[in-house]
């Protein structure tokens, strides 16, 4: 990211990103550890958040590079990820499968990189109310990235085309590949939430017996 990119992030973006990163973290804390890859990283505030909160040593992957902070990041084309097939101890994603029209096959890179389990933090619509809702503001805030893209602030790719889930097609996806449901629940992460949030803790093998 070049200088200006990173001097205007630094002032207007860095703090709000890391507390709302924070929040999130905190849902799935304990999951995290080891090698940790976050898928669709954007700026990294997550892995900043995971860096100093955590033991993890996390990396970032995406198509476009925004990150600010110093975690490790590898840019990629969209389709597959360079790493071995169980290279992380953990795989995350943070509100970016509904943005890809290949998310099956997004997805399926993810696992293969997993050695087990993976986090994914979503949007996910219960009626039609809400599903507009999060057509409306992902809207708003692409257009105002894009801005920032042409202002030389950003590097910000979209096509305004979203990708969203219900609980059930959700669980239906982790059906298909195999894994297994660790957690499933609601997340909240301000008063007056539109959007329901969810946390999906998935995992390759079975959760071991209580």
């Amino acid at each position: 990211m070049s200088a200006k990119k990173h001097n205007w992030f630094e002032k207007r973006v860095m703090p709000g990103q890391l507390d709302y990163s924070g929040k999130i973290l905190a849902s799935f804390k304990d999951r995290v550890r080891g090698r940790v890859l976050d898928f669709g990283c954007g700026v990294g505030a997550m892995m900043e958040c995971m860096r100093t909160q955590t033991p993890a040593a996390p990396v970032g992957v995406d198509i476009a590079h925004n990150n600010l902070w110093s975690s490790p990041f590898v840019r990629f084309d969209g389709e597959r990820l360079p790493f071995q097939d169980g290279s992380f101890d953990l795989v995350t994603e943070i509100f970016v499968l509904h943005h890809s029209p290949i998310l099956e096959k997004n997805f399926a890179e993810m696992v293969r990189v997993a050695k087990n389990e993976l986090v994914l933090v979503e949007d996910v619509w219960t009626n039609k109310q809400n599903r507009w809702w999060l057509h409306r503001n992902h809207v708003i805030f692409d257009a105002f990235m894009v801005l920032l893209t042409w202002l030389g602030l950003a590097e910000w790719k979209t096509n305004f085309k979203y990708y969203f889930r219900d609980r059930d097609q959700w669980l239906e996806l982790f059906r298909r590949h195999g894994l297994h449901v660790l957690e499933d629940r609601e997340l909240h992460l301000g008063p007056g939430d539109i959007v329901l949030h969810r946390v999906f803790v998935v995992a390759k093998s079975p959760p071991a017996a209580a």
